[in-house]
């Protein structure tokens, strides 16, 4: 998710990062996947490759905004879908009186 972003962090041996809890969004899914880069002095060593990608959903991060018009994705495609039928009926209608 771009709102969370990546997370770059400098440490001597062993490293850990942590997300922004403020940053997700409760009960959402997430996937991360790290990597690694060495650094000695002035010299820095090549990035490695991409971990396995983890995912997990959230028991922290603020709630999930409630829709504007307190409708489901799958409510309105229901309302479209019933429209598209009632245009057809009425269409049909039309035509056989014609």
């Amino acid at each position: 998710d771009p709102t969370v972003g990546t997370v770059k962090r400098k440490c001597k041996w062993d490293c850990e990062a942590q997300l922004i809890p403020s940053l997700l969004m409760k009960d959402e899914t997430y996937e991360a996947r790290v990597r690694v880069q060495a650094f000695y002095s002035d010299q820095s060593g090549n990035w490695s490759e991409w971990s396995p990608t983890e995912s997990w959903v959230s028991q922290v991060g603020s709630p999930k905004p409630a829709s504007e018009w307190g409708v489901s994705s799958r409510g309105v495609l229901t309302l479209v879908a019933l429209a598209l039928l009632l245009a057809g009926i009425v269409l049909l209608i039309r035509k056989n009186n014609l």
